[in-house]
């Protein structure tokens, strides 16, 4: 496919082109000292750019001042012109008065180089020039086609018919010819038709066809010429025919039909059909000059000569060559410009720095235009076009961050699920459901950590990191572990049990003293220490043996910090008629834990077997602490049981201790866990009987 560009130059700019259809960036670094005004007027024109066998689209863009055009398949946007020039490969040839760039684009990717162009004699000349290429044109549209040669050393003939000055020369290796120093007027050109081919273009015609044409000071002109064998002069019998017919077809820059378009000069001046298509019958040797003429339209060629038409012509195609602003800007929800966003079916189209977007689109240009940004979401997520016929303005979107989930179990390590857990690290309240289960909303690469919290646990690991967050994170579970808050790790402030004894002996104690309320006590396994004091006061209790009051006597023990229980604390039973059960009250300022199989109870009533027997109050537990956590048994103690044996007499057992467990944060009864208080019995023979029931509270 062989591309001709025109381009009138006051002063040379460098020229970048490259191509995938077409590309064209001008600069506007000046190569020279000029007071000249920076214009240029550009024609383009390609071959089978996507329009089927047709001649495709042809673009015009005039008075180009400091910025340029940037075109890619059809698609133009406007940008500021700098740097060095890349051009696609072909050659580049610079003329006194001009600056013609001809390239062929290869199949697959161009390779690209690099050029400055100046005039070849470093002036800006003031001589007009005629160049072009002549070409086989195999299928008669007098359009080169890219899949149609170029035809080397065929003399072309040029004479200014009012001086009658005659040049000649001979097309180069690649079909090209050129004639410069000419000055202005009236001249006419040919090339040479061999026999039994006839020419296409600039005009139809066969032997010497020759062309007239007006040339203006320092004007370059481009005259393709196109030869072929497909003439048509007979039906292969020798008879001529009497009428011949050209047709072709009209589109959009888009490929898409033109409907209603007047071939003016043609027979009856036909008109395209719904698809586009027109075709005429003329009478062999017709001859004239046909204009494709519809309201709104700028065709591609603007006209056609034909002389001496003596075959059926074909494919004589023509191309709208408006172009229509598509344009629009992208912001966020808080009208923030968002740079840098690309814009899908709009090749190398992307929001500037106030998230503006501007394109020239073909006339009837068809597509859906989606935003594209690793960053964001749009609403609309596309906008669709069904054939553009004007200015398309404020095409606007909005962008918003997308948004993924985190989520997991939090659950213990027998795997029982944690409900309640509150996961710290996200607006709002987000905590795990009956299940241990937990969802949260996060932004895209959002960075944050998650922390769960939930009163006497601990969790592993403490805390969860997320950084760069692109997509759904499931299975960001936690283990949950009940905090004890206890650690009965021996220390110098720790006082032990020396033997079993009372806790107001000295001698009882590893220290030689009585434990004070700064002091961390424990009592080691096989240990008996009788409290015979009315309050404890201590920093911590870890106990592995037995604590038991002495008889008469409540345990009143007031702990700082922690009490670890994985021994026994008991009250004294009662042991004389109507005497109950010593109590027990545990107040510690942090954590009560009694460890599986540990025990914590009050003391038994007394028994009474009298004539009117009454069995005495088991004693009652009390634990109060921030947390409080069994894993061990903790019961009331038992109601003193009461037997009557004599006639008319009465029994009534003891009630048993009632238990109260009062937490500020956080009460646990962990599975195998057990409370309870225990009744008196009672009996009696041919008396009434009767028992009451202790309480338990929680």
């Amino acid at each position: 496919m062989t591309h001709f560009i025109k381009k009138r130059f006051p002063h040379v700019h460098q020229i970048k082109l490259a191509a995938f259809f077409l590309l064209l960036l001008f600069s506007a670094a000046n190569l020279f000292a000029s007071t000249a005004e920076c214009a240029c007027d550009v024609s383009l024109s390609f071959g089978n750019a996507g329009c089927g066998s047709g001649e495709g689209v042809h673009i015009e863009i005039k008075e180009i001042r400091g910025r340029c055009h940037v075109c890619e398949n059809g698609i133009c946007q406007e940008i500021d012109c700098n740097g060095t020039t890349d051009i696609g490969s072909g050659t580049v040839e610079c003329l006194t008065g001009e600056c013609t760039y001809t390239f062929q684009i290869n199949e697959g990717e161009p390779e690209t180089g690099s050029f400055k162009c100046n005039f070849a004699n470093g002036n800006t000349g003031a001589n007009a020039s005629v160049r072009g290429v002549k070409f086989n044109d195999l299928n008669a549209n007098m359009i080169m086609d890219g899949n149609e040669q170029t035809l080397a050393n065929h003399n072309v003939l040029i004479r200014n018919t009012d001086t009658k000055d005659f040049l000649t020369t001979k097309t180069d290796a690649n079909g090209r010819y050129i004639f410069t120093g000419l000055s202005a007027g009236w001249y006419d050109i040919w090339s040479g038709i061999p026999t039994d081919w006839c020419q296409t273009a600039p005009v139809w015609g066969a032997g010497l066809v020759v062309h007239s044409m007006e040339i203006a000071d320092k004007q370059g002109i481009t005259v393709n010429f196109g030869i072929t064998t497909n003439c048509g002069y007979s039906d292969g019998d020798g008879n001529v025919p009497e009428t011949v017919t050209v047709s072709g077809y009209i589109r959009t820059g888009a490929c898409t039909p033109i409907e209603g378009v007047e071939l003016q000069g043609f027979n009856g001046n036909p008109v395209t059909d719904s698809n586009g298509f027109y075709t005429a019958r003329l009478p062999a040797g017709w001859t004239g000059t046909v204009m494709p003429v519809a309201e709104g339209y700028a065709f591609y060629p603007p006209r056609r000569e034909y002389r001496a038409v003596l075959a059926d012509l074909t494919e004589h195609d023509y191309s709208d060559t408006r172009m229509y602003e598509l344009s629009g800007q992208i912001h966020d929800a808080a009208g923030n410009p968002v740079k840098n966003v690309t814009l899908g079916e709009l090749p190398g189209v992307r929001t500037d720095e106030n998230g503006a977007y501007r394109v020239l689109v073909p006339s009837g240009w068809s597509g859906t235009v989606t935003p594209e940004s690793p960053l964001y979401l749009f609403e609309p997520a596309s906008l669709h076009y069904g054939g553009i016929t004007e200015n398309t303005t404020g095409q606007n979107y909005t962008s918003e961050l997308p948004t993924y989930t985190i989520s997991g179990y939090i659950r213990d390590s027998e795997g029982n699920s944690v409900p309640g857990v509150v996961l710290e690290g996200v607006p709002g309240r987000r905590s795990t459901d009956w299940r241990g289960f937990y969802i949260v909303t996060v932004e895209f690469s959002q960075i944050l950590t998650l922390t769960p919290r939930k009163p006497g646990y601990t969790f592993s690991p403490s805390d969860s990191n997320f950084t760069d967050i692109t997509g759904n994170i499931t299975n960001a579970g936690f283990s949950a572990r009940l905090a004890t808050g206890t650690n009965c790790e021996l220390s110098t402030r720790t006082i032990q049990s020396a033997k079993s004894g009372n806790w107001s002996d000295p001698a009882t104690w590893t220290a030689g003293r009585v434990p004070g309320a700064d002091d961390s006590i424990q009592i080691n396994e096989g240990d008996m220490v009788i409290v015979d004091v009315s309050e404890v006061r201590v920093s911590s209790i870890c106990n592995y043996g037995v604590l038991k009051s002495e008889a008469g006597r409540s345990v009143n023990l007031r702990v700082g910090d922690f009490l670890y229980n994985s021994g026994r604390i008991s009250g004294a039973d009662g042991l004389s008629r109507g005497q109950a059960g010593s109590a027990i009250t545990l107040n510690a300022e942090n954590t009560i834990y009694n460890a599986e199989y540990a025990e914590i109870t009050g003391g038994n009533g007394a028994n009474d077997n009298s004539y009117h027997a009454r069995g005495a109050q088991g004693g009652m537990v009390s634990l109060f602490s921030a947390k409080i956590i069994n894993r061990g048994h903790i019961a009331g103690g038992k109601g003193g049981e009461a037997y009557s044996c004599c006639a008319g007499g009465s029994a009534y057992g003891g009630p048993g201790g009632d238990i109260i467990l009062l937490a500020r944060e956080i009460l646990v009864n962990m599975p195998g866990a057990s409370g309870s208080n225990r009744n008196g019995v009672s009996s009696a023979i041919c008396c009434y009987r009767n028992s009451h029931n202790g309480l338990m509270r929680y």
